[in-house]
């Protein structure tokens, strides 16, 4: 499905679109067997114009959907921006106690 072209009211017509997207979501996961956790269900706008309208926040089986600036995806950091950012990797690392280096 397209996004919503910019006509008369561009707000209205974004929040219809990402209504009848939520709607196709649940659709989609009631027909794969899937079923959605509304309370860990958030939503992360991402708008490059310079002036960016307010959108109301949308409703997931009668909980509001939390509008946040960043979340954690598989370890990742994704922002409005887009910019990701991975957990640094440790620089030095220290056997464990029951661990030897020595082949005996």
């Amino acid at each position: 499905m397209t996004p919503p072209s910019s006509g008369s009211s561009p707000t209205a017509n974004e929040t219809a679109y990402r209504r009848r997207e939520v709607a196709r979501l649940v659709s989609w996961c009631g027909h794969n067997n899937l079923q959605l956790n509304a309370q860990k269900t958030v939503e992360m706008i991402v708008d490059f114009r310079k002036v960016a309208a307010p959108l109301p926040p949308l409703a997931l089986m009668d909980s509001p959907i939390t509008i946040v600036d960043s979340f954690r995806f598989l370890g990742t950091t994704i922002t409005r921006d887009l910019s990701g950012s991975q957990p640094s990797a440790p620089s030095s690392r220290r056997p464990s106690k029951g661990c030897s280096s020595s082949g005996s």
